[in-house]
């Protein structure tokens, strides 16, 4: 096909093939091994003509048409947990992604979406780990120098050093990155980061760009936006969650050099500590046979919130002590952990309290984003009328 009419294609298309046959060869090719590998980004990103070819031959597609083509042709139904639509990075909003990257480099504009960049590196291959960061090199703020001989830990360590301590420097350049979207992206690396997505031994506030996505995120929408050219404000609305735990506004968050190592400073509110956890069903709780109400009953019903089945995928229920809220988080957490918000995020996290030190801040270790229960904390009740009990920690 060498035609530039998207319609036209669309009509040809659908003369060849019944819509459902359509939609099912549409996914088979988006499942080609092509569309993981991380250079393949710069490779397109990078070219000035890009023309798609599947199994050699004469058949040839623009890559607009391709993006017209996936946007168009629905991902097949899955009445379970699906890959293809429930994870970030998913081919979808990969090429979104890119077609947004692509756009952004012909105008010459550096990329700076640090949760862009993430989502895609976490969800390709690379034979080496290293390229993970160095894939992104020419075309965005990622400018280390490639080294192959030294350490993927302190690669990774460097990379979300410089994001955070120039994320207010350098994107305040940026007219359309306003505030809100600056706090995004500093929240994108805590909520892709965390002890228990990690296969390196990395500080638990640095993301291992080697850990693939692997359950449906509360933080992010993993929706694709095939807009044309889209902004950055564009993309970072239509991806960004609604919730709103840690309301809209931050205050401290800066990395903090130490004898054992860089640490991050930031401002959260402790909310409960871990009572129970159960990896299948809820966690039992007290209920009103032996006089006492179980969470649930204990809050009107308004004060809920849906959470799909997809959601809750492959995650661990949680109940707190004191205010017993019921949660999901990622398997692994325990009970003594402490359930916080951290000011400007937008979905609760888990914590590991760790022992303190030479520090006038508490320490803890990072371990996951979450979701609670409740209206009051997920949508920011909780915050806004207690913004004043919030407190700097440090995370190790």
């Amino acid at each position: 096909m060498k035609r530039n009419d998207s319609e036209s294609n669309r009509s040809t298309l659908n003369r060849i093939l019944p819509t459902r046959q359509l939609q099912d060869a549409v996914q088979k090719l988006l499942q080609r091994p092509w569309f993981t590998r991380v250079w393949v980004i710069s490779e397109v990103c990078l070219a000035s003509n890009i023309r798609v070819s599947c199994g050699g031959g004469d058949a040839i597609m623009s890559w607009e048409n391709l993006v017209g083509l996936v946007r168009d042709r629905a991902t097949t139904n899955c009445t379970g947990f699906s890959k293809q639509t429930a994870l970030l990075g998913n081919t979808k909003q990969r090429i979104a992604i890119i077609t947004e990257m692509m756009a952004q480099q012909k105008d010459g504009i550096p990329h700076v979406d640090i949760s862009q960049l993430l989502i895609l590196a976490k969800a390709s291959n690379a034979t080496n780990h290293r390229d993970k960061i160095y894939a992104f090199d020419s075309m965005s703020l990622l400018t280390t120098v490639p080294d192959y001989s030294r350490s993927v830990e302190s690669l990774y360590v460097e990379i979300a050093q410089d994001y955070i301590n120039s994320i207010e420097a350098c994107y305040a350049s940026w007219n359309d990155m306003t505030e809100t979207l600056r706090t995004f992206q500093l929240m994108s690396i805590l909520y892709s980061a965390g002890a228990l997505h990690q296969h390196y031994i990395l500080p638990s506030w640095v993301p291992d760009w080697t850990y693939a996505w692997h359950l449906a995120p509360f933080w992010a929408k993993t929706s694709a936006n095939l807009t044309n050219a889209p902004s950055r404000s564009a993309w970072s609305e239509s991806v960004r969650s609604e919730y709103r735990a840690g309301g809209e506004h931050r205050d401290s968050f800066e990395i903090i050099t130490t004898s054992a190592g860089p640490v991050l400073r930031l401002s959260a509110i402790v909310l409960d500590v871990v009572a129970m956890t159960s990896d299948s069903t809820p966690a039992p709780t007290p209920n009103s046979e032996n006089g006492r109400k179980s969470p649930s009953s204990s809050r009107s019903r308004s004060d809920h919130l849906a959470l799909t089945s997809t959601a809750r995928y492959g995650r661990t229920f949680f109940h707190t002590l004191n205010d017993r809220f019921t949660g999901l988080a990622t398997p692994g957490i325990e009970p003594g952990d402490v359930l916080a918000i951290l000011l400007g995020g937008d979905v609760p996290v888990v914590l590991r309290p760790l022992p303190p030190k030479n520090s006038s801040h508490k320490p803890f270790k990072l371990l996951c984003e979450c979701f609670v229960q409740s209206r009051a904390v997920m949508l920011g009740d909780v915050i806004r009328g207690g913004w004043t009990a919030a407190e700097d920690i440090v995370l190790v």
